[in-house]
């Protein structure tokens, strides 16, 4: 008889950040996995408007699990591991779900977040 196995939940973190240019990032996760993502087209609704403007964008830190920005904005960690792992030409391992690449926007309003993020208010 086969064993039964447990789903894994392994939990992807960003490790470094690094601003190009632009709405360019340069990120390092958890499992290893590391290359750029430009954000520029998932900068919608009220919470991302002030990081249209680049100056604002290349203040991006590290926070515990991702990054984040000065205003409160942040983004989910395992969205932008999938959007790495896409331009890299790597499949996305684990058992996360995909469907979102808009920020989580949390301990934010959700009537006040992007259209489609995965806010967590």
């Amino acid at each position: 008889m086969e064993a039964h196995r447990r789903p894994r939940f392994d939990l992807v973190r960003v490790t470094a950040v690094r601003y190009v240019h632009g709405h360019v990032l340069w990120l390092s996760f958890s499992d290893g996995t590391s290359g750029t993502v430009d954000l520029s087209d998932r900068l919608v609704g009220p919470v991302l408007s002030a990081l249209r403007d680049p100056r604002e964008f290349a203040r991006v830190r590290l926070g515990a699990e991702t990054i984040e920005w000065p205003n409160g904005a942040d983004w989910a960690p395992e969205t932008l591991h999938e959007q790495v792992a896409a331009a890299n030409g790597t499949a996305v391992q684990g058992n996360h779900d995909m469907s979102s690449t808009a920020p989580t926007h949390r301990g934010r309003d959700a009537r006040a977040a992007a259209p489609g993020c995965a806010c967590s208010p």
